[in-house]
């Protein structure tokens, strides 16, 4: 799957942190993970192909967030950041 670029109002401010290198670098993991996981990337195509036009959105919604939550434990016990 390709980057997709979009124009955006919004205005970006860097400032140098005294977070440590690996805190950002988890915070990124963080951040990046949200809108790439398998489950929540599925789902969006499926929406998008219309097969889960016949679904129930709140259970399909509920099973996303419950596997997302499932990944997140799995991480914390391999001890992933």
């Amino acid at each position: 799957m390709e980057p997709r670029f979009v124009h955006a109002p919004i205005t970006l401010e860097l400032i140098r942190s005294s977070l440590d290198h690996l805190e950002h670098n988890r915070e990124y993991l963080r951040l990046s993970d949200l809108s790439q996981d398998p489950i929540g990337q599925w789902l969006k195509m499926a929406y998008a192909r219309g097969e889960a036009q016949e679904s129930d959105r709140l259970l399909l919604t509920l099973l996303v967030e419950l596997h997302r939550k499932v990944d997140r434990l799995e991480k914390l016990i391999k001890g992933d950041p």
